[in-house]
């Protein structure tokens, strides 16, 4: 099989938002987004409507086979809001961290509906994005602290500045929000910056958020999938494998785990399916015994190899693992031999 050359990062970001549009896919970014693409953040937060979430995948794994990356991970922290994890294909590693949302959903409960998180979308000059209105920027933002219970300064410096730009819009738009949530009239036509601290800190509607769950059909789904389909790994590495090395490998996936635990002798068989469920990598000597995922190899035959040579090699038999993971178990698709690569 003849694969696309690899393409940067940025490169990488910035055709994946014009590609999504060609395919259906309206998106945005939610916040943050001033310093794209000359700086890419840990994790990128934006909403996408037109197509289901398995559509969406398709779509990204489409992308990644023709940028010469591969979609190597998903993890859903909310019903049908995901972490999608790409990585660059050879011996670069680079990462992507796209975190995608159709409503705003916290603990079950949508927040901001697909529809309001789109109203006024507008493209940055010069960026290849759209991004959300400024008032819905606020308003997200506003949620979203709140939901997470962030103190009040940790608010205020990230919507302060949103607010003294577009007052009035941004008045209307918590104002429509609280009156859809709570039921009760609110009036904040001539609201100031100290009233919106008012508002996070006693509103009934607000102070909630961060306390409430809510256990749909969808969140019974979402957590029998977590369970049959486990986003965490158990690797088995041979004896020369030095720490060094092991650390290296722990360092180069970072992006693609929650948690990644390096182990010197055998675990218990619970507690390694409880790291398989919680999204986590764990390293174990090949010689304890128990069942693995994967069973790391050194291939590369040279007494001399050195550990950063032979940690990508080991890194990129992870990676390859994963990408044919989701191929068969989230895409349904047929996965490509080995030996095709």
């Amino acid at each position: 099989m003849i694969k696309s050359a690899s393409i940067s990062k940025i490169a990488f970001f910035n055709a994946w938002w014009p590609w999504m549009e060609e395919a259906g896919c309206r998106s945005l970014i939610l916040h943050g987004w001033e310093d794209m693409p000359e700086i890419i953040p840990s994790d990128i937060d934006f909403a996408v409507s037109g197509v289901s979430p398995d559509q969406y995948l398709e779509i990204l794994d489409r992308y990644c086979a023709q940028c010469g990356w591969k979609l190597v991970q998903v993890i859903e922290h909310e019903s049908d809001a995901l972490y999608a994890i790409c990585f660059q294909r050879g011996s670069q590693h680079s990462s992507i961290v796209l975190d995608v949302t159709w409503d705003y959903r916290r603990k079950g409960e949508v927040l901001i509906d697909n529809g309001t998180l789109f109203q006024g979308r507008w493209k940055p000059n010069g960026k290849p994005f759209y991004s959300a209105a400024k008032e819905v920027e606020f308003l997200y933002d506003f949620v979203k602290s709140a939901s997470k219970g962030k103190p009040i300064n940790e608010m205020r410096a990230c919507l302060k500045p949103l607010f003294e730009e577009s007052p009035d819009r941004c008045r209307k738009s918590l104002e429509t929000w609280l009156n859809r949530k709570s039921g009760v009239a609110h009036q904040l036509e001539e609201a100031c910056w100290s009233d919106i601290e008012k508002i996070y800190k006693s509103s009934p509607a607000v102070v909630r958020l961060s306390h409430s769950r809510r256990i749909r059909m969808k969140e019974v789904k979402l957590y029998l999938r977590r369970v049959m389909e486990p986003t965490g790994l158990i690797v088995s590495y041979p004896p020369e494998v030095s720490s060094e090395s092991l650390k290296q490998i722990a360092d180069i996936l970072k992006d693609a785990f929650r948690w990644i635990k390096i182990e010197s002798r055998g675990v218990p068989l619970i507690r390694r399916w409880v790291r398989r469920w919680r999204s986590t990598l764990l390293l174990i000597p090949e010689a304890s015994r128990g069942v693995v995922d994967l069973a790391l190899k050194n291939k590369l035959d040279s007494e001399e190899l050195s550990d950063d040579v032979m940690s990508r090699n080991l890194a990129s038999q992870v990676l390859d693992y994963m990408s044919h993971r989701i191929l068969r178990q989230r895409l349904n698709l047929p996965t490509i031999p080995a030996s095709a690569e």
